[in-house]
């Protein structure tokens, strides 16, 4: 799963693969672009504002650079043109903006549309390229969401370098997204959400056994997927485990030795790493829920479904 056509000699492109997100895919991402060597493509796959405000950032660079890269995003350049007049109010008023919105661009953001990307910053800028992407944007898990369109093995095709993230805490990674996915903080460090650092903190989420449960379930499925995928990778390769990662003194320092000991063409820098910052508290873990009782009268029949470990062979 390599393709021989991937980049010039000079330049790699490196994709981090994570089963779902809260899985620490940004503190890694945070390392690799300190790497001044290195363009972020964020979450290319995915459908939010982040995303696209990234690709307008890449459109106007080609533009700077007059590159003819730029035809490649003329459907996009559309489709932004219909979904800024559709939503100019809810931008404005900061009002929440439903995913159909958002399917208009499923179409166009596509591996050609990613190729043309990677190719213009290792040819144009003489820059490497990093871009994330999450399991269930792939055509490999089957769901009726119309975003999990991209063919993996494809892109894959034109990465250098594969680092897979994961978490084995199941339990942990479901309170992260749910605790997100109602607060609306997905992301801190100190240059961003720093003033809701405690409010993140802080917040309870109520426990209900069976959505967790379906949470884990799905995480595992997406877990084994990637690690088939991984083994199949035949490039420089590595695997951050969340855990071990976080146990480090010296994370960064830790990191820069994995991809050295696997031959992942990154150097970081510290005077450019802007480390994510923990979201969660020390306490125990009945107290992240609105209704702890139920959590510890439940805790005993899904223990056991809450760790994911990953092998290889």
């Amino acid at each position: 799963m390599k393709s021989e056509h991937t980049s010039t000699a000079c330049n790699t492109n490196c994709i981090v693969l994570a089963p779902c997100g809260r899985m620490g895919t940004n503190y890694v991402i945070n390392s690799i672009r300190s790497d001044t060597r290195c363009f972020n493509l964020g979450e290319f796959f995915h459908h939010h504002i982040q995303s696209h405000s990234i690709k307008m950032n890449i459109t106007s660079i080609m533009s700077d650079k007059k590159s003819d890269s730029i035809f490649a995003y003329k459907d996009w350049f559309k489709q932004m043109s219909i979904f800024m007049r559709l939503n100019n109010f809810k931008i404005m008023s900061n009002t929440p903006i439903l995913f159909e919105e958002f399917e208009r661009f499923i179409d166009v953001v596509n591996e050609d549309l990613f190729i043309s990307s990677t190719k213009f910053f290792n040819d144009e800028v003489d820059k490497n390229t990093v871009t994330k992407v999450f399991m269930y944007n792939n055509d490999l898990i089957k769901t009726d969401d119309k975003s999990n369109n991209i063919d993996l093995e494809s892109v894959l095709n034109y990465a250098d370098h594969l680092i897979v993230v994961y978490r084995k805490n199941l339990l942990s990674t479901y309170i992260s997204e749910a605790k997100a996915l109602q607060n609306h903080i997905w992301y801190v460090d100190k240059n961003a959400n720093i003033d809701e650092l405690q409010t993140s903190r802080d917040f309870k989420i109520k426990w209900n056994k069976e959505d967790c449960l379906q949470g884990c379930l799905h995480m595992m499925y997406w877990s084994q997927k990637m690690f088939e995928v991984y083994e199949k990778f035949n490039g420089p390769k590595c695997i951050v485990d969340y855990e071990i990662l976080h146990g480090q003194e010296d994370k960064l320092q830790y990191l820069q030795e994995l991809y050295d000991k696997n031959k992942i063409n990154i150097t970081t820098n510290p005077d450019k790493f802007v480390p994510t910052i923990k979201q969660s508290k020390d306490q125990n873990i009945e107290d992240n829920f609105t209704n702890p009782e139920d959590f510890l009268r439940d805790y005993d029949e899904v223990k056991d479904m809450l760790c994911c470990q990953m092998v290889t062979t």
